[in-house]
């Protein structure tokens, strides 16, 4: 393959949690607030129960919903094996197959359950693909300044 990934290593990640499992919540919060209430609403129903029905609704209840529902979601999946994976999400999703890998049906829950816009906002990687992934040097000292400041000179 012309990328440089055998089928070993695509073997592998398609049995792995999903990277976007571990995004920054930020990097989350952003992602979503790109979209439109409208786009956002179809995750809203499954997140909230009838006792939120009395909430005012707005763009960053729906973010915070979502969010609650995708980590506590994630958080789930990461403890189940692969024996236990599959018969929940064909529970929620009628296109999941036995020959599906894990990262394919924990995408297609997520699919199901927010709807496709928001599903792959969520997807969205953290770094553009034209430029990769920062360093984590450089990702510490954007987030933490105080760790470029040079306190070897006094």
């Amino acid at each position: 393959m012309a990328s440089g990934f055998d089928s070993e290593h695509i073997t592998f990640v398609h049995s792995c949690d999903p990277a976007w499992f571990f995004h920054p919540h930020g990097h989350d919060v952003q992602s979503l607030q790109n979209l439109t209430l409208v786009d956002l609403k179809p995750a809203v129903v499954h997140v909230f129960s009838v006792s939120d029905s009395k909430i005012k609704h707005n763009k960053s209840i729906y973010i915070d919903a979502i969010l609650k529902h995708f980590v506590r979601m994630n958080t789930y999946f990461i403890s189940l094996t692969n024996d236990k994976l599959f018969p929940y999400i064909q529970s929620h999703v009628a296109s999941a197959l036995e020959t599906d890998t894990h990262l394919v049906l924990i995408s297609k829950y997520f699919d199901a359950i927010y709807g496709i816009t928001v599903s792959a906002a969520l997807r969205t990687p953290i770094w553009s693909f034209n430029t990769g992934p920062h360093r984590f040097e450089d990702v510490c000292i954007q987030s933490m300044p105080w760790l470029a400041h040079d306190i070897s000179k006094k």
